[in-house]
């Protein structure tokens, strides 16, 4: 036990020695955005995830859309939902879809189904568009939780902005009702 404790410590430390070496020396911005990446995939305890998003956050690239949906992911993956929509209500403030879609799946992966409703709710009355991942994602959910009623809305919504024709969307669709 007290080995496995110590070869966590040692994995952590190099971790830490890693994000500051990076973060004292001056890179490409490719390799500085991979390497970030890199490290952020790397982690597979909260501690050390928090540890890399804390260099993060003091090299003032918390606010790149690149970061932010690779910390939610890996946060979610780890089975931290609230630290992931913890971080995703910080900057919610993107129009993008994309990063709406990364936090409803979270919450699916997750088994949060109606959580991410909710989410597709409060997109809806943001005035971001979904898109046809959306869509297919928040059908899943209303499978989950067999709420035929919420799908049906949705599928309006599908109809009014263009998306009944599209094959995921469909897939989606005929999955969910027939649930």
């Amino acid at each position: 036990m007290r080995q496995l404790y110590m070869q966590k410590l040692t994995r952590l430390r190099r971790l830490q020695q890693q994000s500051r070496l990076f973060f004292s020396e001056a890179q490409t911005e490719y390799k500085a955005d991979h390497y970030i990446i890199t490290l952020i995939k790397q982690c597979q305890t909260l501690r050390s995830l928090k540890t890399v998003h804390a260099s993060i956050l003091v090299s003032h690239r918390h606010q790149d859309l690149l970061f932010l949906t690779n910390l939610i992911s890996q946060y979610a993956s780890l089975g931290f939902v609230s630290s992931a929509f913890s971080l995703y209500s910080a900057v919610s403030h993107f129009s993008d879809p994309f990063l709406w879609n990364f936090m409803i799946r979270a919450f699916i992966d997750n088994r949060h189904f109606d959580r991410s409703l909710y989410l597709y709710t409060q997109m809806r009355q943001s005035g971001v568009k979904p898109d046809n991942f959306t869509f297919s994602f928040v059908f899943k959910a209303c499978a989950n939780l067999r709420d035929v009623e919420f799908g049906v809305r949705v599928h309006k919504d599908v109809v009014d902005l263009g998306y009944q024709s599209d094959v995921f969307v469909g897939n989606s669709l005929i999955a969910m009702y027939g649930k």
